[in-house]
């Protein structure tokens, strides 16, 4: 079988991977997005937020986005060095000021809270470490192959398959053997980035316990990707006084989806539902904020961490 040559596939090219600000009250948030990710898993949160009388805003790590390319040129200190700057434009026009981090990007974050000492810190679903079995075998794994490729075994057929690239490179061609191919055999994950954002994560959870912000931790119950096990591990080394753990139905992708904000459907959306229990757990646990915001503030008891 000849297998015609790949088409030119350029992932994360549609806006809404793009790094996004909404709104214009006077406390800001900023969110910062996981591993493989982008702001757009941070939009809908964003959306609803806002309405709540916050500015929100999501900036693109270096190295993800339409720059995965170069994934694996790129260093965790980039990571940071990109926060502090958007951390300071928030600074120079908000207060309070909030840092947000999803999944890896929570161990971001809380490597950065001693330097930037946010108002508040919010951890959703917080990486800070590998398994240890997995760990054991990297430094390994490192001399053995230096690439991970983990699309060797792509099912194709498999539904969640095809929607995680249809969101990642719209309009790629599945049933294409040259792009099956391509993503199979081209598609890695540098081993050298992965033991460094294992180190990252290792040096969140030495942080934790000296962390002197107000934490808010919020972890998916049905979370195959960061255990409900490992983030109570994470809450436990938090100082109790300042930290609140909030644990809801749902998996590793429990962030709201996005209704494009701030077009029509997006007000109809709010509209017609309540509000989900993310953004419930951060709305409770944040001070209020001054200006008209559609969503009630709900006022639902979180318990400290024990």
């Amino acid at each position: 079988m000849t297998i015609s040559p790949v088409p030119e596939i350029r992932p994360f090219q549609s806006p809404e991977h793009l790094p996004f600000r909404y709104g214009d009250g006077p406390g800001g948030i900023l969110m910062i997005h996981g591993f493989g990710g982008t702001p757009a898993e941070l939009r809908g949160l964003g959306e609803r937020l806002v309405q709540a009388g916050w500015h929100t805003r999501a900036l693109l790590l270096p190295g993800f986005g339409p720059d995965i390319v170069n994934l694996d040129q790129r260093h965790p200190q980039e990571w940071y060095a990109a926060v502090q700057a958007e951390w300071q434009a928030l600074q120079a026009q908000h207060n309070p000021c909030v840092l947000l981090g999803f999944s890896m990007g929570a161990a971001v974050a809380l490597n950065l809270e001693s330097l930037l000492k946010p108002s508040r810190l919010i951890l959703a679903a917080p990486f800070w470490h590998i398994p240890a079995w997995i760990a054991s075998f990297l430094p390994v794994m490192r001399w053995i192959t230096p690439r991970v490729r983990p699309f060797r075994k792509a099912n194709f057929a498999d539904l969640r398959v095809r929607q995680f690239f249809e969101k990642l490179m719209p309009g790629i061609d599945l049933d294409d053997p040259a792009v099956q191919n391509y993503v199979r055999t081209e598609l890695f994950i540098p081993l050298k980035l992965i033991n460094e954002i294992a180190r990252m994560g290792k040096n969140a959870y030495h942080h934790a316990r000296s962390v002197n912000t107000p934490t808010l931790i919020i972890q998916g119950n049905q979370d195959n990707v960061v255990s409900p096990a490992a983030t109570r591990r994470l809450a436990q080394r938090l100082p109790a006084p300042l930290t609140v753990y909030r644990e809801i139905p749902g998996a590793h992708d429990f962030l709201p989806k996005s209704y494009g904000y701030p077009s029509d459907d997006f007000r109809e959306h709010l509209n017609q539902v309540h509000l989900d229990p993310v953004t419930s757990a951060i709305l409770d646990w944040l001070p209020p904020v001054h200006g008209d915001h559609l969503y009630p503030v709900p006022n639902t008891t979180l318990a400290n961490v024990e």
